[in-house]
């Protein structure tokens, strides 16, 4: 694949993980206009288009480390078979949970589980240690 399409790719990745205004928070946090950022995302050929260039790779970078490494919404993965999952965050980037030191990894994952645990009572809803519903 084209170093150019990568990147492209890549962007798009952050950008829908991001959601509901990701080109308007991306353009923010790299100093652009959400035109330009919305003009990188064009399909090769489509007129007007702007390929993500070395500047524009620093910003991104700086703003959302391991955006081009390990797009947000393309992979986690579990045990097993790789699993395809969109990122369903919007205010914490996978990308700041992957630079977490491991010894600090379980620590995020047991308030996060005791968060979810604390909806699911409030919701009314009863789920085993696997997410399964149960009676």
């Amino acid at each position: 694949m084209e170093k150019f399409e990568r990147r492209r790719l890549a962007l798009k990745a952050l950008v829908d993980s991001i959601g509901y205004g990701g080109i308007a928070r991306v353009a923010e946090a790299i100093g652009k206009e959400p035109n330009y950022v919305s003009r990188m995302l064009y399909e090769p050929g489509k007129s007007g288009r702007k390929r993500i260039g070395e500047s524009s790779i620093d910003a991104l970078n700086a703003a959302f480390p391991g955006w081009l490494d390990s797009p947000p919404s393309m992979t986690l993965h579990e045990p097993g078979p790789s699993v395809f999952i969109e990122w369903p965050f919007q205010l914490v980037h996978l990308s700041r949970i992957k630079a977490l030191p491991k010894e600090l990894l379980a620590e995020v994952e047991s308030d996060l589980l005791h968060s979810v645990e604390r909806v699911e009572k409030r919701l009314g809803k009863n789920v085993d240690g696997d997410g399964k519903s149960v009676a």
